[in-house]
């Protein structure tokens, strides 16, 4: 594997008689076996459809061809403690099961949830109103409801990033038995089927029995579609958006819109990140409890491996948001010398792979989109020696240079 994470894990491939890649990670100190699948395909591959992928997502859980019921899927692992479940975002979709003890089960069902589908016309219906109420849930939260406007706002209507992972109503009750079928037949194929056994297991005991049940995987190639990357706004502009679901102005900075990122680059950022947004002496936290009032601040990097956002995202109210921003570029530049907070951060960094190395579940994610995208998209992909060879002045030049050289953009949402 070329991804920089699964070297901390020891990860082996092994090539699959029927195209698929199996790769293994032994980790002695996990109490448990995680057992995924990873698809390099997602929202951004919908076309028409937006949507699709996740409408897909949540098909085989209603039963397979072997397991005919969700119970009869969920129960052999459930009763030793396990849980299935899957997630799709705009260049992946996953499957994975997390057990304690029923690593033959665990294979046998993300095998059958991955490559045996059972397809019938009411299986549509039923998928649909799930789909509808998740759709609903996130349109009445106001984070997502911001993320999903600004997206729309960066990018151009036929865009894959345009809409989000759900799609839209129209596109969800538009979505056909054939829609499902075809998406099934083209993109679940053994080019794109990267399967992962990680944890605390004997990897060479269960080889043949994954071979074995992934056999049906069909053996052929896959052609992605080419996307247009450009985006809708030009970095500079202040674009807002005024609707009546707003009761307080929401404020994101980003700078730049596409700025692909090396890994220290990453690190840079990220370390900066922690200087400004972790710990009692956080400045944003300060910044909070100066006003006397709720604030919710976050910074970070989006997690789209196509485009990549830094941002500070804020509520405030409408007629402070001149004041936010005047206030938010002070301190920055009041955090960029602080070493305090920088060593603090550094610290703070090399503990995050402490924190999550036990856990087989976060593993798998990191690690399989790392090797989908090749890029470096998770606060997990820790890379010591780059971190410990980062200095304060490395950071000053390297947030100088993003928010002096390129120009940034503002988003802001109010109230209408």
């Amino acid at each position: 594997m070329k991804a920089e994470f699964t070297k901390l894990f020891d990860f082996t491939e092994i090539p699959l008689a029927s195209g698929c890649r199996l790769y293994c990670s032994e980790i002695p100190w996990e109490s448990r076996v995680t057992v995924g699948v990873a698809l390099p395909v997602g929202s951004r591959d919908d076309g028409s459809l937006p949507g699709l992928h996740h409408f897909c997502e949540h098909w085989p859980f209603d039963g397979t061809i072997n397991y005919p019921t969700a119970q009869l899927l969920a129960e052999p692992v459930e009763k030793y403690g396990g849980y299935l479940n899957a997630f799709t975002n705009h260049h992946s979709t996953m499957y994975f099961c997390v057990t304690p003890l029923a690593v033959e089960s665990a294979v046998h069902a993300i095998a059958d949830i991955a490559r045996q589908w059972r397809f019938t016309p009411k299986r549509v219906d039923n998928n649909r109103k799930v789909i509808t109420r998740e759709y609903w849930r996130a349109e009445s939260n106001c984070y997502s409801r911001f993320g999903k406007s600004f997206s729309a706002r960066l990018f151009k209507k036929e865009h894959p990033y345009h809409h989000t992972v759900l799609g839209t109503v129209e596109s969800i009750n538009t979505i056909t038995l054939d829609d499902v079928k075809a998406m099934y037949e083209r993109d679940y194929v053994s080019a794109n089927f990267n399967i992962f056994l990680i944890g605390n297991c004997e990897m060479a005991k269960y080889q043949d029995l994954i071979e074995n049940c992934f056999a049906s995987v069909p053996n052929r190639p896959y052609a992605r579609q080419s996307i247009d990357l450009s985006c809708g706004l030009v970095a500079g502009e202040t674009a807002i958006e005024k609707d009546e679901f707003w009761k307080e102005a929401h404020v994101l900075i980003a700078a730049p819109p596409c700025l692909p990122l090396s890994k220290r680059q990453y690190h840079l950022w990220s370390i900066f990140c922690t200087m400004m947004d972790e710990g009692t002496s956080s400045p944003i936290r300060q910044w909070r409890e100066k006003k006397g009032r709720f604030y919710s601040c976050g910074l970070g990097i989006n997690e789209t491996p196509d485009y990549t956002l830094l941002y500070n995202f804020a509520m405030t109210s409408a007629d402070q948001i001149k004041k936010f921003q005047d206030e938010f570029w002070t301190i920055v530049k009041r955090t960029l010398l602080n070493y305090g907070r920088f060593q603090f951060a550094q610290s703070f960094r090399k503990s995050v792979l402490q924190y999550y190395g036990g856990n087989s579940r976060k593993i798998f994610e990191v690690a399989a989109t790392e090797l989908i995208t090749d890029k470096v998209i998770t606060p997990l992909s820790t890379d010591l020696d780059i971190i410990n060879s980062i200095t304060l002045e490395d950071v000053q030049l390297f947030i100088n240079s993003v928010f002096s050289e390129m120009t940034t953009f503002t988003f802001i949402c109010q109230p209408a």
